[in-house]
């Protein structure tokens, strides 16, 4: 069966709404989200993320925000509790989205690119979490 490609925003825009309604569903997800991102902001959130992908893809650069600073805030707001688990759940939906909708190289090279991005962004969210509530390693 062919797929189709990622060929602009309008694909990219498919993707992150179509990947963003699964989120909100997702019993470990959602309510990470919800909490984030207020009921009648959700159109805003989905430009914005749109924007972010555009930006990196296809170089638009249209986005406008700090992702890292996003989240690290994001986790505050979580009490600390996002963890690598979430970023799994994370990574699965996109590639499910990607794959049962797109293929080629754009679709490769941004499931790719979300990979190392969910990678440094729960670092960057375990560097800020208070001592006591940092995973221990050992």
């Amino acid at each position: 069966m062919f797929m189709k490609r990622i060929e602009g925003r309008e694909d990219i825009n498919y993707i992150v709404r179509k990947f963003y309604g699964q989120v909100r569903e997702n019993e470990i997800l959602g309510p990470v989200f919800t909490k984030a991102i207020p009921e009648g902001e959700w159109d805003f959130h989905m430009e914005k993320i749109t924007d972010f992908w555009d930006s990196a893809i296809f170089g638009s650069m249209t986005f406008k925000g700090n992702p890292a600073t996003s989240h690290v805030n994001l986790d505050k707001k979580n009490d600390y509790k996002i963890t690598q688990d979430h970023f799994a759940i994370w990574l699965k939906h996109w590639n499910e989205t990607i794959n049962e909708n797109y293929e080629g190289e754009i679709a490769e090279n941004m499931k790719m690119r979300a990979r190392k991005m969910a990678t440094g962004l729960y670092l960057g969210m375990w560097h800020h979490k208070p001592d006591d509530l940092k995973p221990s390693v050992d």
